[in-house]
């Protein structure tokens, strides 16, 4: 035990040598440690170190002050020492700081791009206790969700499951017209719904009670901007709407609008009690699906516990409506159809980014992949700028081994310039940063157009972005100066300073590697960019069964009445216009009408998969230049075909006809009484030629073409070029018929090419970033070439003494570069083909990847290098030999 004391002492004293760490105070460790011991002598050990520590203690106040002020005075100098690099290494520093610059830009926009997308539906105070009822459909190899439910379903779960707090149901309303006073409005975004809405959603009511604002019939709620619109600043509770020129209608709320971070927006909210019970047998029907439904959960409730319930038990609901309509079970409709069934629960923070586009969904959704996409990319930009910086830094490293020789003699231990050089990292980093945020605030209006985003770049200056951005810069300053500083410290000071450090010193081996990296990711960037642009030039000249191009539709004809065939009439009377045809159906997004069709002598039809059946006109074919495969269109001169149908290609395959004309098929529909199904023959007069009325991602399905009224547009084939002539005088024809109403319009190629709107997101951002990583790629070629040229300058004096031309020189100082870019293109062609195929098997109709774009990408590059490294290298080349080598 007396040995105890004098153990502590000893150890106290190596922790505060360790703490103090300098060697100035080891004078004043050995007095204390000579005191100790006289102290030991006369009073004993145990006083002796109690003695000991008190002093330990009485000092630490002071080696405290002491070392926080000799830390400040060295990072003080280590700062100076780095501002004096940066001044004096003008042209390394720009190329450093923009190139860093660069890749945290696109980080950072990355970030802002990821934070917006994520924060979908989270203006929700209840967003974490919000799902939704969905069915996951699988059938003849197709997968997709239905956004809805029953309409008994939520009213049922709220009664039923302890764990449900509330529900909320919608239903989707066709566009409709608004009078509101003397004027009109044609308005899309409308929905019915209940009076739980607001108790769910977070969506603020500013005028009206949100608890009896849609509880009666014949009420509606509109939002901010609707209200407006309609009444200026008048009060507008209490008011009459006329809705489609015939029913009137009450306002009884105003509400705030919906946030843009939101995956549905409504302008007008019509009460749910508005919709008939009675007349309408899908309310009443658990397999209508027709109606969104969402459930919100009791405070501490697991969703899981109903998601496991969910699915036997609206499928034992579904069972007796299926066998009183089609007289089986539902085991055997799946089973007969080919289909898979399960309902599901869905996040509410997953719709926007996980659910894709679904049928029945309010708005197109994100994707999840391109986010994903998008933020590695963005990674790799940055990567790419942390790698030249590395590069760039190791090839100075010989430049500066005689510094490092110099401070070593003086005293630096390695510990000191590994600090100078993290802190030179640093400062770099943190301009960067700042060139950075100006080049966000200088290119966001362009990202929010390339990425269809409203970003503001203040989101920068929210706590939880400025902490990521600042924990980014020291992340790189870290990674990008760990390798120079300890590669460069460990310089021994001799052979530094008699001259020996040669190319060891430059790591040519890693130089050459990160080139060939840099290069091989932007090759990738650029082939994908390729591909992506030739698959969409692909779609845009694929034919894909009808002519889209010179077709103008007119929205809202439904508003004429029984006046459509007549304004048909004047439209085509003009000479501008070459056919026209009154449809709501069109090859693009828009009306669909899905039923149970059969060949005649199928015992089992009314079981099979349901396909389109559209209502047309008779000249619907015409219009829009479809083909006729077989047999004839439909006549006027033929009453017999209000009973005929005409199949597209797929069709005919889909019922296996041989001889497809005067076959007659069954379209199934719900009878009168709204619960079994009837079956009405109809003879097969024609075969269309396939035609895309979907995305080019799927293949064509089954397609029955039926004379019916549908006069939701108008088709119009335009003939000349003086397409604003043209739909000037439409206006003024549409305003005879409809005075007060809207004229609404679009190109039906416009409407096909934004069902690629995504992909063409894609390939901008794309090419936007291969864009950059070639910019990056070439700034770090340019700084080698520089070091490099500098390093060789007695060389390339030399070689010139000895008769070498400017030519030779070149090619001495360019060969190196060229090869390494070639060798990155070999690496870089396998792993872009396979990326590539992979995207392009989203599509059932595609082009081939082709060898032609890997080509021209490997020219591109090489000239880019040969431009940037041969600006240096001539330089070099051109010097006179007499300059170069006077220093000797």
């Amino acid at each position: 035990m007396s040995r105890d004391p004098e153990r502590k002492a000893r150890w106290g004293h190596k922790v505060l040598s360790v703490v103090l760490g300098r060697g100035e105070h080891f004078t004043a460790l050995g007095d204390l440690e000579e005191m100790h011991a006289e102290i030991a002598r006369e009073k004993g050990t145990l006083r002796a170190g109690a003695w000991y520590w008190g002093q330990i203690i009485r000092s630490v106040p002071a080696y405290i002050f002491h070392l926080v002020y000799w830390s400040g005075v060295m990072i003080r100098n280590y700062f100076l020492t780095a501002l004096r690099t940066i001044k004096k290494q003008k042209a390394f520093t720009f190329i450093n700081v923009f190139g860093l610059a660069v890749g945290l830009a696109a980080c950072l926009l990355a970030l802002l791009h990821l934070k917006d997308e994520f924060s979908y539906d989270r203006y929700n105070v209840k967003a974490d206790r919000i799902h939704r009822l969905t069915a996951h459909v699988s059938q003849q190899g197709r997968e997709f969700d239905i956004c809805g439910s029953g309409a008994p379903v939520g009213p049922y779960l709220k009664e039923n499951f302890p764990e449900v707090e509330d529900t909320v149901r919608f239903r989707q309303d066709d566009s409709l017209r608004v009078k509101a006073g003397e004027a009109s409005f044609r308005e899309t975004r409308v929905v019915y719904s209940e009076p739980s809405f607001f108790d769910i959603f977070s969506v603020r009511m500013l005028k009206g009670d949100p608890r009896t604002a849609l509880a009666a019939p014949r009420t509606l709620v509109l939002s901010r901007t609707t209200a407006s619109k309609y009444f200026g600043r008048d009060d507008p509770l209490g008011r009459t709407v006329v809705v489609d020129g015939a029913e009137e209608w009450t306002v009884t709320g105003v509400f705030e609008d919906i946030p843009r971070a939101s995956h549905f927006h409504f302008d007008v909210i019509r009460s749910f009690a508005s919709l008939d019970l009675e007349k309408d047998p899908m309310m009443r029907s658990w397999m209508s699906y027709n109606f969104q439904t969402y459930v919100l959960f009791k405070e501490g409730a697991s969703p899981r516990d109903l998601a496991v319930k969910l699915d036997p038990l609206i499928m034992s609901r579904l069972a007796p409506e299926i066998k009183e309509a089609m007289g089986i079970t539902v085991e055997d409709f799946l089973k007969r159809s080919g289909m898979t069934f399960e309902n599901r629960l869905q996040a509410l923070t997953d719709i926007h980014l996980r659910a894709g586009d679904g049928v029945s969904e309010f708005e197109a959704n994100g994707d999840i992949k391109y986010i994903a996409l998008f933020m590695a990319v963005s990674l790799f930009i940055l990567l790419l700028a942390v790698v030249n910086f590395v590069n760039l830094s190791t090839a100075r490293s010989a430049g500066r081994a005689k510094e490092v020789g110099v401070r070593k003699v003086l005293g630096a231990v390695r510990r000191d310039l590994i600090g100078q050089f993290l802190l030179e990292s640093s400062v770099f980093s943190l301009i960067a940063l700042v060139v950075a945020v100006i080049l966000v605030g200088l290119t966001l209006p362009l990202f929010n157009h390339l990425a269809g985003k409203r970003m503001d770049a203040a989101l920068l200056a929210t706590p939880g972005m400025a902490a990521a951005a600042l924990g980014l810069v020291l992340a790189i300053a870290l990674l990008a100066g760990a390798y120079p500083a300890f590669f460069i410290s460990a310089f021994r000071p001799a052979p530094v300073l008699k001259g020996e450090i040669r190319k060891g010193a430059g790591g040519g081996l890693l130089r050459r590697a990160l080139v060939v990296f840099q290069f091989a990711v932007s090759v990738v960037l650029i082939v994908g960019t390729v591909v992506v642009f030739r698959q969409l030039r692909y779609i845009q000249s694929e034919k894909v069964g009808f002519n889209r191009n010179q077709v103008i539709v007119l929205e809202n004809v439904s508003l004429l009445g029984p006046k459509a065939e007549a304004f048909k009439a004047e439209m085509q009377a003009d000479t501008r216009v070459a056919r026209a045809s009154l449809t709501g159906y069109l090859p693009v997004p828009s009306s669909r009408a899905r039923t149970v069709v059969a060949a005649e002598n199928d015992p089992e039809g009314k079981n099979a998969p349901s396909i389109d059946v559209w209502p047309v006109d008779h000249d619907y074919i015409g219009t829009l230049e479809m083909v006729i495969a077989a047999g004839r269109d439909f006549s006027r001169d033929m009453p017999t075909d209000a009973d005929a149908v005409i199949l597209n290609q797929a069709a005919v395959r889909h019922f296996r006809f041989d001889a497809p004309l005067g076959k007659r098929v069954l379209v199934y529909d719900m009878g009168p009484d709204g619960r079994t199904f009837v079956a009405q023959p109809l003879t097969v007069i024609g075969v269309v030629e396939d035609f895309n009325f979907e995305s080019l991602r799927n293949k064509v399905e089954p397609m029955v073409l039926r004379l019916g009224k549908s006069r939701g547009r108008l088709i119009l084939r335009v003939r000349g070029d003086d397409a604003a002539g043209t739909v000037a005088a439409l206006g003024r024809k549409w305003s005879e018929f409809a005075p007060g109403e809207p004229f609404e319009y679009f190109f039906l190629d416009d409407r096909f090419d934004r069902i690629y709107e995504s992909e063409l997101r894609v390939g901008r951002i794309f090419g936007t970033f291969a864009g950059l990583a070639v910019v990056i790629g070439c700034l770090g070629l340019f700084g080698l070439a520089a070091f490099a040229a500098a390093r060789r300058t007695k060389e390339v004096g030399i070689h010139k003494v000895f008769g070498a031309t400017v030519a030779d020189i070149l090619r001495l100082l360019v060969r190196e570069y060229v090869l390494l870019v070639a060798l990155a293109n070999v690496i870089a062609w396998p792993v872009a083909y396979v990326w590539m195929s992979g995207w392009l098997r989203d599509f059932a109709y595609r082009t081939g990847i082709g060898w032609a774009g890997f080509a021209a990408t490997g020219l591109a590059t090489l000239a880019v290098a040969l431009v940037t490294v041969g600006f240096q290298s001539f330089k070099a080349a051109a010097a006179s030999p007499v300059e170069t080598l006077k220093y000797e």
